[in-house]
């Protein structure tokens, strides 16, 4: 199979040859990579359609007399993706197709010159061979010869000279890569074993210093716990003997009040007694409802600034002087 290439014959007369390649679209990206040879001169031509050309000269008869070979730049790839180039799909597509269509070029055995695959074997330029394989240049031998050393390598005839070189890079390369495997997997258990065993060192570190530091947290907990229980149970000591004293001092003043309102002691002076008290500065508002009376002592009340107080209806608030007294009215 022929990926960069096809061969048509000559009659004569016929100048127009249809074209195709495997690869994208129409095959190729230029007018300029087409090449057309015929009996291993280079021919002029001009397209008529995208896989369809017209030569200047009708070639002679002649079976695959005439190539039609798309050809590569080895030079300069197809495009440069430098800052404000152009990148978009059809650039990246083609950057990647070139590489393809240069590989299919020496699938099908079209090498740059210079190019070999074995020092003992030439390419020579302009060869037309029997096997059908096409090489720039003239030719001195026209066949492929496996037993002549200078001979054309036909690549499509299972040419030995062509395949062991192969076979063997491949076998070396083979080699090559069991080795370094071989050179990695040791290392790479090296370095497994020294990272189990240190992971194994920092976990027993990490393991040690997590016990002790759980066993000084439980040792500080109980001595709080002691600490604070020692100091609750004071507290508590504290307060139920403060509450002891209190309950039995307004235990005493309730049981005296009870006796004097029973009339079994004589009264104290008290808000309810003969002699009454009370402050002279009123210090918050008040208001009196409705149809009560109510006194204050005097000589003197003060109502503090921005305290008053309201007098409900029908309500009386009378301030004894001593020897005046005034009586205020709603």
């Amino acid at each position: 199979m022929a990926f960069s290439y096809v061969k048509r014959s000559g009659n004569g007369t016929q100048k127009a040859f249809t074209f195709s390649f495997t690869g994208q679209d129409e095959g190729y990206f230029r007018d300029e990579d087409l090449v057309v040879v015929v009996d291993g001169a280079l021919a002029s031509f001009s397209l008529t359609s995208s896989n369809t050309l017209e030569l200047s000269v009708a070639p002679p008869a002649g079976e695959d007399n005439v190539l039609i070979r798309r050809v590569m730049p080895k030079d300069v790839p197809y495009a440069d993706f430098k800052r404000g180039n152009n990148f978009g799909q059809e650039v990246l597509n083609n950057s990647f197709l070139q590489l393809l269509y240069i590989v299919h070029e020496s699938l099908d055995g079209f090498f740059s010159e210079g190019y070999t695959i074995q020092s003992a074997i030439h390419f020579i330029e302009d060869a037309t061979i029997d096997g059908n394989l096409y090489v720039n240049g003239k030719a001195e031998v026209i066949d492929s010869d496996q037993s002549v050393p200078d001979s054309v390598v036909n690549f499509r005839e299972g040419d030995d000279r062509y395949k062991e070189p192969l076979e063997s890079e491949v076998i070396e390369r083979k080699q090559e890569d069991s080795n370094i495997r071989s050179e990695f997997g040791a290392a790479d258990a090296n370095i497994r074993s020294e990272l189990r065993s240190e992971d194994y060192r920092i976990r027993s570190e990490f393991g040690a210093a997590d016990a002790n530091i759980r066993s000084e947290l439980r040792s500080e907990d109980s001595n709080i716990r002691s600490e604070f229980g020692a100091a609750d149970a004071n507290i508590r000591s504290e307060l139920r003997s403060e509450d002891y004293r209190i309950r039995s001092e307004f235990g005493a003043a309730d049981a005296n009040i009870q006796s004097q309102l029973a009339g079994e002691v004589p009264l104290e002076a008290s808000a309810f007694s003969p002699i009454s008290w009370h402050d002279p500065i009123i210090e918050n508002s008040v208001t009196m409802p409705e149809n009560k009376n109510a006194w204050s002592f005097g000589p003197t009340i003060t109502i503090d600034a921005g305290q008053t107080i309201t007098i409900g209806l029908n309500s009386f608030w009378t301030i004894a002087t001593g020897g005046y007294n005034e009586q205020i009215k709603n």
